[in-house]
C-alpha cells in the first residue's frame, strides 16, 4: 500500500510540474503577444560609429610598439625585473649559507642571471624584428634609458665573469655577486620601481 501511495504521489508531483511549466510558458507567450500589439515596433538603432583614430606614421607605430615591448620585458612576471629581484634576494639571504662555488654559481647565475640575460636577448630580437617589419627606425623612445640600463647590466654579467664558475674562489665570487646585486638594485630596481611592486 505504501509503495502504491509513493508511486501515485510521484506521478502527481510530475504532472503538477508539467502543468506549472505549461502555465509559465503560456503566461510569457500571452505577455509577449500583448506587448507586441500595444507598442509600436522599435527599429534597432545603428551602433554609433567609433571615432577614427588618426592614422599613424610607420615610425610612430614602431616607436609605440618598441616602447611597449621594452616595458613588458622589464615589468612582466618572469621578466628582467623578476629575475633581478630574485638575484637581490639570493645575494642578501641564501648565498651566505652556500659553501661550495658550484652552489653559489648555480644560485646566482643559473637561477637568476641566465634567465635575466635570456629576457634581454629576447627583447633585442623582438626590437630587431619590429625594425625589419616596419623597415624604418623609431622616433625617440620613452623607455630608451630603461633599455640601455638593461643592456648595461646584461653586458656586465660577462665583463664581471659572473657567467663563469671556474677560476673563482667561493668568497671572491660571492663578493662579485654582492657588488653586482647592489649596483643592480641601486641603478635599475630602485629607479624603475612599479608602485604596485614589493
Amino acid at each position: 500500500m505504501k509503495d502504491e501511495l509513493k508511486k501515485w504521489a510521484r506521478k502527481q508531483a510530475g504532472e503538477l510540474r508539467e502543468i506549472g511549466k505549461e502555465a509559465s510558458w503560456t503566461a510569457r507567450k500571452l505577455y509577449s503577444d500583448y506587448k507586441a500589439k500595444s507598442e509600436p515596433p522599435v527599429r534597432p538603432q545603428r551602433p554609433a560609429a567609433r571615432p577614427q583614430r588618426p592614422a599613424q606614421s610607420p615610425r610612430q607605430e614602431l616607436t609605440e610598439r618598441m616602447d611597449r615591448e621594452i616595458h613588458r620585458a622589464y615589468y612582466r612576471e618572469g621578466g628582467v625585473r623578476f629575475f633581478a629581484c630574485g638575484l637581490r634576494r639570493y645575494a642578501a639571504v641564501a648565498m651566505e649559507r652556500e659553501e661550495d662555488i658550484q652552489m653559489v654559481w648555480a644560485g646566482a647565475y643559473n637561477t637568476n642571471l641566465r634567465p635575466m640575460l635570456r629576457q634581454v636577448e629576447k627583447l633585442e630580437q623582438t626590437l630587431e624584428d619590429l625594425r625589419t617589419q616596419f623597415a624604418c627606425e623609431p622616433l625617440d623612445l620613452k623607455n630608451v634609458q630603461l633599455l640601455e640600463c638593461m643592456r648595461t647590466f646584461a653586458q656586465r654579467v660577462r665583463t664581471d665573469r659572473l657567467d663563469q664558475e671556474s677560476d673563482w674562489q667561493t668568497e671572491a665570487y660571492r663578493e662579485a655577486v654582492r657588488n653586482y646585486a647592489a649596483d643592480l638594485s641601486e641603478q635599475l630596481l630602485e629607479v624603475y620601481y612599479p608602485p604596485e611592486d614589493e
